[in-house]
């Protein structure tokens, strides 16, 4: 989003991806990794980790380190921030509307977008899920306007991230970048993707697609903990509050957390601004793993994906082969937060982890291998290519790839 001196995730990387077919873990050239324990990523820097694995018929629910910087306990099924698994979502309530006759994937985006962008007649709403559609994959986020210079201060970085953004803005901001390849032939990750997806909902359902997706997913699901927040900063309670080191805004290496809990989901719309708890991801994941929410046929759907990309990305899912089958579901990063949601067959898990003293991001790896090991313990045995699954992380944030933003602000 903003050019600053802070110490940015790099979020250009996306534009170079070049690994075609099913990404695999798995590679005969690469090194054995140690499984990955939930108290890793808390002595890693994190201040704690959430877990739910749900096999079906047992759940189990799991906590470590704290809610907070000062040591208070984590309560069961605290409310957090889900990023980038919002697509997983939003794709889902759009694929719903297909299956009800209100939405064509084949059709162009300007059918229920009249006029809205300029390259609304070009692009279909199939290559808008698929992440196909040509759009820059910082469409919108470098063009958000800031003070390159208050936000190298903690009140900066507050007002930046709790500002509210409106649909308006951003739509003219996605316009004003256009498309940056031809629709159809390349796979970019782009969260403009997902904020003109959100959009269609609304369009086609002649609804917020806050209000369809509550009534047509988080309420028959019994997803009570769910919701897509814009312009609320507060999380509900129970909560677990997401921190970044100062460095995160000063550039100044060292430092102490900060709180970024409160933040405006308005500058992630539909792309990033899912709050849930662990136990409401997997009643979502396992809903689509059992073809409760869309049929097997419309599943098949999302499984496949469009142009040849590294993560096999099919319509709001990414789908990794493992010893024990494909592993299917998303991960996000966010402000403070890393989460990571798959589902195996009927084995589902869900994990949150709140930042700490840890730079942005930098649990996101371990996150993730933490969810492929739960699902298929064979995973770990296994030599894992690193390179790989770092490039699949870099698709999981809401921010992925700008160097515009205060990087640390929003994966």
């Amino acid at each position: 989003m903003l050019t600053t001196r802070i110490p940015t995730v790099s979020f250009g990387v996306l534009a170079g991806l070049a690994v075609a077919g099913t990404l695999s873990i798995i590679s005969a050239t690469a090194t054995h990794a140690a499984p990955v324990a939930p108290q890793q990523l808390i002595d890693e820097g994190a201040t704690g980790v959430q877990l739910q694995v749900n096999d079906g018929t047992n759940v189990r629910d799991e906590q470590f380190g704290a809610a907070d910087s000062v040591g208070t306990p984590i309560r069961n099924q605290s409310h957090f921030r889900a990023g980038s698994v919002s697509k997983a979502v939003i794709s889902t309530a759009v694929l719903q509307l297909t299956e009800r006759g209100k939405v064509s994937l084949d059709a162009p985006i300007d059918t229920y977008l009249p006029g809205k962008y300029t390259f609304g007649k070009d692009v279909t709403v199939r290559q808008i899920l698929n992440q196909t559609s040509g759009l820059a994959t910082a469409a919108y986020e470098s063009k958000l306007p800031y003070d390159p210079q208050a936000i190298t201060t903690l009140k900066g970085t507050e007002e930046f991230i709790q500002a509210h953004r409106s649909d308006q803005d951003i739509t003219k901001y996605i316009n004003e970048a256009g498309l940056t390849t031809t629709p159809g032939a390349t796979w970019q990750y782009s969260n403009a993707n997902y904020f003109i997806a959100s959009q269609i909902v609304s369009s086609a359902s002649s609804l917020p697609y806050q209000v369809y997706i509550h009534k047509n997913i988080f309420k028959p699901l019994n997803m009570k903990n769910s919701s897509f927040v814009s312009h609320r900063l507060s999380l509900p309670w129970p909560y677990t509050r997401g921190y970044q080191p100062s460095e995160f805004y000063s550039g100044q290496a060292g430092g102490q957390a900060i709180d970024l809990t409160r933040q405006s989901g308005s500058m992630f719309e539909g792309s990033g601004n899912f709050v849930t708890t662990t136990g409401d991801l997997n009643t979502f994941m396992a809903a689509l793993s059992n073809g409760t929410v869309l049929s097997q046929s419309t599943l098949t759907s999302m499984h496949t994906p469009g142009a040849t990309n590294p993560l096999t990305y099919g319509l709001g899912l990414m789908q990794t082969q493992t010893p024990c089958g494909t592993i299917r579901g998303h991960s996000g990063n966010v402000y403070g937060y890393t989460t990571a949601s798959y589902y195996l067959g009927k084995k589902a898990v869900s994990i949150s982890v709140t930042e700490g003293t840890a730079a942005y991001g930098s649990h996101s790896e371990n996150a993730l291998k933490l969810a492929f090991e739960t699902l298929c313990p064979q995973v770990a045995d296994q030599p894992v290519d690193s390179a790989q699954l770092k490039e699949s992380l870099r698709a999981t944030s809401p921010q992925a790839s700008s160097k515009s933003a205060p990087a640390t602000l929003a994966q």
